[in-house]
C-alpha cells in the first residue's frame, strides 16, 4: 500500500537516516532524507513535505533552528 504523503528526515547520522528512510519507505511512504540543515533547508526550497522529522542535534546547529526558519519563512 502505497500513501500519498512526502515526509522529510533530517539526521546527520548516515546509519539512523537511513534505517528511517527504509522503515517508512518499507510501509509504502515516500521519504527524502537530509543529513544536515543546509541540505534540508534545500530540499524544503524544491518541494512541499506533509512531515518533518528533525533530530535535534546536527552538525551544522539544531533541528529547532530549522523548524524557526521554516515558519518564519511561510507566515
Amino acid at each position: 500500500m502505497t500513501h500519498y504523503c512526502r515526509i522529510l528526515i533530517v539526521d546527520d547520522d548516515p546509519l539512523g537516516l537511513l534505517n528511517y528512510l527504509d522503515l517508512l519507505e518499507d510501509h509504502g511512504y515516500h521519504a527524502v532524507g537530509a543529513p544536515s540543515l543546509a541540505q534540508a533547508w534545500r530540499e524544503l526550497s524544491r518541494r512541499d513535505f506533509d512531515l518533518l522529522v528533525s533530530d535535534h542535534d546536527l552538525g551544522d546547529g539544531k533541528g529547532t533552528t530549522l523548524l524557526r526558519r521554516l515558519r518564519d519563512h511561510h507566515r
